[in-house]
């Protein structure tokens, strides 16, 4: 009896030992992981600039902002957003590009921005009429400017 209570409880920590390292793993290990996958990245980077696949898009785009990678998926991102014309991609060029202190990469973001809105995203409405008091221009007219 002894003896299986004890097995018991050697199972038991070395259970909890287990979730416990796994625990200390930074938040973003496994998309680092998924980053340093080199055909899954290669498969999914085909089926968003081929194919304009939005469920691959949304997977490589949270392999590379998570793994801190966003400068680099921004091209992926801008292919996606010209070519298929995807709102969440220009949302997100936008969210890249926000974070510039160039100039011409924030008259960018700002395009970005306004190109989703007029796609239908209404989430960053209250900041684009913060940027805009007199009335929201249109992407291309601001881009122009």
């Amino acid at each position: 009896m002894k003896k299986s209570l004890f097995i018991l409880i050697f199972i038991f920590c070395g259970c909890k030992e287990k979730i416990n390292r796994h625990d200390n793993k930074p938040m973003n290990h496994s998309y680092v992981e998924d980053y340093n996958d080199k055909d899954k990245i290669d498969e999914l980077c085909k089926r968003v600039l081929l194919e304009g696949d939005t469920l691959a898009f949304r997977e490589l785009k949270y392999i590379y902002l998570i793994s801190e990678h966003s400068e680099e998926f921004l091209y992926f991102s801008t292919v996606m957003a010209e070519k298929y014309n995807y709102g969440s991609a220009f949302q997100t060029n936008y969210d890249i590009l926000k974070l510039s202190n160039q100039s011409t990469q924030k008259k960018l973001a700002i395009y970005n921005l306004l190109k989703s809105y007029e796609l239908g995203n209404k989430n960053d409405i209250e900041r684009i009429t913060e940027m805009f008091p007199n009335g929201i221009p249109k992407a291309v007219e601001y881009f122009d400017k």
